[in-house]
This record gives C-alpha cells, sequence and structure tokens, in this order.
C-alpha cells in the first residue's frame, strides 16, 4: 500500500510539473491519471412503480360506461387508457393482486450496461500498455498487419511529443561559516538526531531506509555485545543449579587458600548465578529460591577489564592443565594408581552434613548413620522404580494386549509350523536313508531274481523235453497199438 501511495503522489507531482509548462497538453498521454474511478456512478435508490386506487379507477370507468350515448349516434367515445395500458385489475376472471414486487437493487446496474464480458473488471489504460487484442478467428497476416498499425501509431504518438528540457535551477541556502555547533538550534539538533548530518555548507538528508538499516545494525550490535557479557554457562547452555547452597565453595582442613578468598570467591559465585536465574531463566523450570537474600544485580564491568579477566583465565587454565598432565605422566604406573586410589577414598559424601568430608574426620556414628541413609534411599528409590514400572507396565498392557494377544497367537502358530517342519526332516532323513540303502541293495536283489530266472527257465525247458519225449512216446505206442491183429 506505501509503495501505490508514492506511485500516486510522483505521478500527481510529475502532471503538476509538466502541466505548468505544457500549454498543448501533449505530454499527458504519457502520464497517467488514476486518482479517481472513471464512470464511477453512485449506488441509487431503485424507483417504485407509482401506485394507485384500483378500485376508483374501476367505479370511475363504469360510471364513465354507463354515462356515455349509444355508438350508433357517431359521437366519441369514451375510451379507458387504463384499460389499454395496463388495466385495473377486473379485467379477468379474478382480480389482480395489489402486493407490489421487492424492488430489485441491482437492476439499475444491470440496465446501465455492462462491461466487455461477463465478470471482467472495466479497463483503464492510462499509458496504453495493453493491446487490442484479435479475435480467435484472426490469420497471422492480419496479427501482423495489426502489430505494425500500432508500432506505426507509437511511433507517431512519440514524434509528437516536445522537445525535452534541460534547464534547472540551483538554490543555495544561506549559512554562516563562522556558526559553530553550540550556536545550532533546537530545530537543527533535533534534526540532526534524527538523521541529519551537516556536511561543508549544506544539509543532506538521510533516506528513511538508511535509518532503519542503521538502527537495524546498532540493535544488532547492542544484541551482540550484550550476549558477549554474558557467562558461559548461558551462551553454551549448560545445566544449570536448581538449588543454591550457603557455601559454595567448601573448604577442608588441610587448605592452603584463605578464607576470606573463599568467602570472596563464593559471593560472586552467588551473584552471578542469582543474576543469570533472574534475567536469563531456563524454560520449564522452578525459579531459584535462595535460603537468604542476595543480591542479584552485577557490577558493572567494562569491556576491557572483561577481556582481560577472561585471558587471566585461560592462561591460568591452560597452565593448571600442563601441570596436571606433566603429573599425571610422573604418576603414570603402579605408584599413580595406588596415590589416585588413595586420593578417590580420601573424601566422601556425607548426606547428613550435603557436602564431602575428609574419611578421616569421620566418626563410627556418622558411618553408620551414612549407610543408614543411603540403605533408606536407594529402598525409597526402589518402591518408587517398582510403582512406577507397575503404572507402566499395566499401561502398556491397556494399550498393548491386542498386540500381545495377537503375538501369542503367532508365537503358537509358529511353534505348530516347527514342529511339523522338524517331523518332515525326520521323515525326509528317513526316507533318505531308506533310499540309500535300497539303492546299494537293488544290484544284487536283481542278480539273485536274474539267476532265480534263468534256473526256473532251465528246468521249464527241461520239463517241455521230457513232456515233448512223453508224447511221442504215447503216440508211437499208440500207433503200434492200432498195427496189432485183433484176436478171434
Amino acid at each position: 500500500m506505501a509503495t501505490i501511495a508514492k506511485l500516486g503522489q510522483q505521478s500527481a507531482l510529475a502532471r503538476e510539473l509538466v502541466g505548468a509548462d505544457d500549454n498543448s497538453g501533449s505530454a499527458n498521454g504519457l502520464l497517467g491519471d488514476y486518482s479517481e474511478t472513471p464512470s464511477l456512478v453512485p449506488a441509487r435508490t431503485p424507483r417504485v412503480p407509482m401506485q394507485s386506487d384500483r378500485i376508483m379507477n374501476e367505479a370511475l370507468a363504469q360510471r364513465a360506461m354507463a354515462a356515455q350515448s349509444t355508438p350508433l349516434l357517431g359521437s366519441d367515445q369514451t375510451t379507458r387508457p387504463e384499460q389499454h395500458d395496463r388495466g385495473t385489475g377486473f379485467h379477468g376472471a379474478l382480480p389482480q393482486g395489489r402486493d407490489m414486487p421487492t424492488p430489485n437493487p441491482f437492476a439499475l446496474s444491470v440496465a446501465m450496461g455492462r462491461g466487455g464480458g461477463p465478470g471482467m473488471t472495466a479497463l483503464r489504460d492510462e499509458l496504453g500498455l495493453n493491446t487490442p487484442a484479435l479475435g480467435e478467428g484472426a490469420t497471422p497476416r492480419e496479427r501482423k498487419l495489426a502489430n505494425r498499425g500500432l508500432r506505426e501509431q507509437l511511433a507517431h504518438k512519440l514524434a509528437a511529443l516536445p522537445q525535452p528540457k534541460n534547464e534547472f535551477e540551483i538554490v543555495v541556502p544561506e549559512h554562516n561559516a563562522d556558526q559553530s555547533e553550540e550556536s545550532l538550534t533546537a530545530d537543527a539538533v533535533a534534526a540532526l538526531h534524527i538523521g541529519q548530518t551537516a556536511v561543508g555548507s549544506a544539509a543532506i538528508v538521510e533516506d528513511r531506509a538508511d535509518i532503519e538499516r542503521r538502527i537495524e545494525q546498532e540493535r544488532k550490535n547492542a544484541a551482540e555485545l550484550e550476549l558477549s557479557r554474558r557467562s558461559q554457562s548461558v551462551k553454551r547452555n549448560l545445566p544449570r543449579p536448581d538449588m543454591l547452597l550457603e557455601n559454595v565453595l567448601a573448604t577442608t582442613s588441610d587448605s592452603n587458600v584463605p578464607v576470606s578468598v573463599l568467602d570472596m570467591i563464593s559471593n560472586e559465585m552467588r551473584t552471578l548465578i542469582m543474576h543469570d536465574a533472574y534475567k536469563h531463566p531456563v524454560p520449564d523450570t522452578l525459579p531459584l529460591r535462595p535460603s537468604r537474600p542476595i543480591n542479584s544485580t552485577l557490577e558493572s564491568i567494562a569491556d576491557n577489564m572483561l577481556e582481560k579477566a577472561r585471558s587471566m583465565v585461560e592462561e591460568e587454565m591452560s597452565s593448571m592443565l600442563q601441570e596436571m598432565r606433566d603429573a599425571y605422566d610422573e604418576l603414570s604406573g603402579p605408584a599413580g594408581e595406588n596415590l589416585w586410589h588413595s586420593a578417590e577414598h580420601s573424601e566422601i559424601w556425607l548426606p547428613q552434613s550435603q557436602r564431602y568430608v575428609s574419611t578421616e574426620d569421620i566418626t563410627k556414628d556418622d558411618w553408620i548413620q551414612k549407610h543408614r541413609l543411603d540403605l533408606e534411599r536407594r529402598r525409597e528409590l526402589m518402591a518408587e522404580q517398582a510403582s512406577r514400572a507397575t503404572k507402566v507396565e499395566r499401561k502398556l498392557g491397556v494399550a498393548l494386549g491386542g498386540y500381545q494377544a495377537r503375538s501369542k497367537a503367532l508365537c503358537e502358530k509358529i511353534q505348530t509350523a516347527y514342529k511339523k517342519f522338524e517331523q518332515t526332516k525326520l521323515d525326509t532323513k528317513a526316507f533318505a536313508d531308506l533310499h540309500t540303502s535300497e539303492k546299494a541293495i537293488i544290484p544284487a536283489r536283481i542278480e539273485k531274481a536274474q539267476s532265480e530266472l534263468n534256473k526256473v527257465e532251465a528246468r521249464e525247458t527241461q520239463l517241455q523235453e521230457e513232456y515233448q519225449t512223453l508224447l511221442e512216446r504215447r503216440d508211437k505206442l499208440a500207433a503200434e497199438l492200432v498195427s496189432l491183429p485183433t484176436s478171434a
């Protein structure tokens, strides 16, 4: 919307500048006027036809018809114009209704005329950018001729434009060179604050986009500066304590650090922790509440001092790390392991004291109390975990009951199929062994059967020969018997 408003203002300003010197108005063709909507007709109330008393009109018409003379005399007859036009409502079998229809407010706009087509927006082409489109049935030659005519018309209109003017007027405001910054007026100082800068004898007004860009850059620089001044735990999103102890730094009896120094460091740490908790709280966590009121306002420190302190801490950390590496290299081996074991067991955490205490300073009652508290804590933890596990198991049983039943049914099917598979596997192995043994013994059986067959064939042959011999002997005996003479 801002861009459209600027374009409208620029068009109006250009029209005013050209209209002051251009008497012929030839340059107006290059300037479009979109200030008003053309053919804008205000909405009007639709006109309602005048109502009349139809009963009275019909009574008057009937009286006139009764009073007139016969048509045979040839005089003028009384006419009823209402009946010829629209009637009185009693010319039919039933009287016409007297209810007037509701007027249509859109009938006026429809009757006034329509645009180029149904649903088309009225064409506004002040600059002549839209070329008239030809019909769909236009030939390429007609399109070519139409384009040539448009080019000739455009060239003719451009040739009729007036010659450009190269006359400019430069007005230099009066300015006193001896005027100093202290003598500037309140308006000039305000102008300087909002973006105007004085260069030589003229004032350069800073553009709005440059002002917004400068303000955005200043905001980014301020945000980066504020981010750089945060603590490392906030920058790196590290875990932060959910409770604040009275003595952040616990001291031991064999510590060589003065108590006053440790107290100063402890107070500074408490203040920094509370400042981070108030200024940059951790989302979805309870606010940090100390046991006693603590000032969470940090002292303003210069950036160079902070950088110097950070560099000193880094140097000290690097030196300590190197010392620890050297000590680790020296103590590598059994001696180092013994030293680490002794150091690990030299101090222990006492729940009743909420701090680490040297094992040499712990009494027998402290040990008993420590183990009792540890046992109670572990029992409470075990009961809590058991209750949680029971609830989770119940929820999972409700949510996964169908899956468990389906899994049980599938397991039974798998077991049945596996048993069938094992039985089929055994049967296959048995038949494979049988096939192997049968395959090995079949040649011997065939040979034995063949030998028996040969014996049977030899015996049958022998018997056939004996049978043939006996048949021949019988026939011979029968012939001899026939040839013997019969006795008397």
